[in-house]
C-alpha cells in the first residue's frame, strides 16, 4: 500500500481477502489471471497464479489449511508496529490478489538477468 502511494505507475493493482470468510471471491476486485498468497510468506507459498473460479476455491482450500503456520506469528509481530487500520483489518491470515506482471522484475534479495544473479 506504501509502494502504490508513492510509485503507482510501477505498482500492480491488488486487493486484500479474507481466505476465511464465506465467500471470499466476493472481495476480489481483479480479472483473472491474477495470483492469490499470504500476506506474509516466503519463496512462494501458499501462492497460486488464478486462472478461473475452480482453481480459486481450490487455492483458498489449501490455503485455510495451512496459513496460520505464518499468519500467528506474524500477528504478533503486528502488536507491535504502527500500521495502517486496513493491515491491521485484515491481519496475518490475510491474503493479497495481485494483477499479473511482467518485463523486468527485481527483489531486495538479488535479481537474475540474462542467466547471471546480481546481487
Amino acid at each position: 500500500m506504501e509502494q502504490q502511494k508513492v510509485i503507482p505507475e510501477v505498482v500492480p493493482r491488488f486487493c486484500g481477502v479474507d481466505p476465511f470468510s464465506e465467500t471470499p471471491f466476493d472481495q476480489v476486485t481483479l480479472n483473472y489471471p491474477f495470483w492469490i498468497k499470504p500476506v506474509k510468506a516466503f519463496s512462494s507459498h501458499l501462492g497460486f497464479k488464478i486462472e478461473n473460479f475452480e482453481q480459486f476455491e481450490a487455492a483458498i482450500e489449501e490455503i485455510r489449511e495451512n496459513i496460520n503456520q505464518l499468519g500467528y506469528p506474524f500477528n504478533e509481530a503486528l502488536e507491535y508496529a504502527d500500521s495502517p487500520e486496513e493491515i491491521k483489518q485484515l491481519g496475518g491470515n490475510a491474503c493479497i490478489t495481485e494483477e499479473i506482471i511482467s518485463g523486468v522484475q527485481g527483489a531486495p534479495e538479488g535479481t537474475m538477468f540474462q542467466g547471471e544473479f546480481r546481487s
